[in-house]
């Protein structure tokens, strides 16, 4: 059985969403959470983004399932010059946070 992708904005060739975001980032995420629900599929160039709305689900993600989920190459890059803050770290740090 084939992975299922939830739905949202068809986007680009090769840029996908990310246009549509740049231009008005706010208004892009609000109006793809209130068309397409609690997870929306995304995609800004090759990355494939997942936006989550569902209060219950971003629990799940950030603290119940935690060990499930990595940051992605930009915040742990970003983790050099940020520091180990809640929206770099993970683990068990990322926990007591």
């Amino acid at each position: 059985m084939p992975d299922k992708i939830p739905p949202g904005p068809k986007g680009k060739p090769i840029a996908g969403n990310l246009l549509e975001f740049r231009r008005n980032p706010t208004g892009f995420l609000l109006n793809a959470a209130l068309e397409y629900g609690d997870v929306v599929y995304l995609k800004f160039g090759p990355q494939q983004i997942f936006l989550i709305n569902n209060p219950d689900y971003i629990r799940d993600v950030l603290v119940t399932n935690n060990r499930n989920f990595i940051k992605s190459r930009g915040l742990q890059m970003a983790r050099r010059f940020l520091g180990e803050g809640l929206l770099t770290s993970e683990g068990d740090l990322h926990r007591r946070q």
